[in-house]
């Protein structure tokens, strides 16, 4: 017989309806010891996906404003070329952003890997993370568990059909992490030293 947690289930619910809505813009804080840009698909050629474009572009945007003087890409090597640390980072020089301040971590496959090997990078310290809108909620508490501080700034596509399927792929996500007791109310009693 399978027993349903209820409570994790409505607390992923919860989740959810903070993803749909997210964040825009960072907090207060008037810098950060890192700007962290989650890797996303690269296509056929070494081409960013529109997502990988996006975050990159909102990544130097902030860096420009002096909310960090360093950058870190994120991701491994997926289907097609180099790995998407590497082509985020080509999209933030192209952007302005001098290659002396982007530090690329090129192993992670996930946003659990994303913040586990980003903070053996920066340290402890605080992090402005960069992702889609509908993935911050779920992003911000995975590198909290990680940093002293995380705060996520989302981008948006202008494509309707896009945010959808990202939504609801994310709601799986959110799922996943809850029962995997990465995110929710009990994870934010266990953080992880590293």
């Amino acid at each position: 017989m399978v027993t349903i947690d209820l409570a994790k289930w409505l607390w992923a619910g919860l989740w959810l309806a903070a993803a749909l809505l997210g964040r825009a813009s960072p907090d207060e804080r008037s810098s950060y010891d890192a700007i962290v840009v989650l890797g996303c698909r690269v296509d056929p050629g070494g081409v960013p996906s529109n997502a990988l474009l996006r975050r990159g572009e909102q990544a130097a945007e902030l860096y420009h404003r002096g909310l960090s003087e360093r950058v870190l890409t994120t991701g491994g090597g997926g289907d097609f070329g180099p790995s998407e640390a590497s082509v985020a980072e080509r999209v933030l020089v192209a952007r302005g952003v001098p290659p002396s301040a982007i530090v690329r971590e090129e192993r992670s496959t996930s946003t659990w890997e994303n913040a586990l090997y980003a903070r053996t990078l920066v340290g402890e310290g605080s992090v402005l993370v960069v992702s889609d809108r509908y993935h911050l909620p779920r992003a911000e508490q995975v590198f909290r568990r990680h940093f002293g501080h995380a705060h996520g700034v989302g981008s948006d596509s202008p494509y309707a059909r896009t945010r959808r399927i990202g939504r609801l792929r994310e709601t799986w996500a959110v799922l996943i992490y809850a029962g995997l007791g990465r995110i929710g109310p009990a994870a934010n009693l266990a953080r992880v030293k590293g």
